[in-house]
């Protein structure tokens, strides 16, 4: 059994007991999770009681986006190709294992080697949408 690594609502886990169902999430974020579909997507909405203001413009209350709605793309090559169609803005765990370009040597602008920093800009950059 996995351990969960976060601070559980007491008052939740009375209620409902196994907090793992994600219609009994609890947070104090600026998104409510609405729906979560596994393997596919989840609609997180803004949260009408969030206490939190704009720091440059205190008058405004936050968050400005009524909704995000995360596509949950399990398919390396798939999450390559909304990224290029302009469906998807961002991609979390970029694939490190891509089939290089024969003509890649280490040490060219097209490596997918990490530096010693762990990053692998390089193969950000040959593989980018943009």
């Amino acid at each position: 059994m996995m351990q969960r690594q976060c601070i559980e609502n007491p008052e939740a886990v009375k209620k409902w007991g196994d907090l793992a169902d994600w219609h009994h999430a609890v947070g104090t974020g600026p998104f409510i999770l609405k729906n979560f579909v596994p393997n596919n997507e989840a609609l997180l909405v803004k949260d009408p009681n969030y206490w939190g203001h704009d720091e440059r413009y205190p008058q405004n209350k936050v968050p400005y986006m009524d909704s995000i709605k995360y596509a949950i793309i399990t398919d390396d090559n798939a999450a390559l190709e909304a990224m290029r169609a302009g469906k998807s803005i961002s991609w979390t765990g970029f694939p490190t294992n891509r089939q290089r370009d024969p003509q890649d040597q280490p040490g060219n602008p097209g490596d997918t080697e990490s530096d010693d920093t762990g990053s692998n800009r390089a193969a950000e950059e040959r593989y980018s949408a943009f």
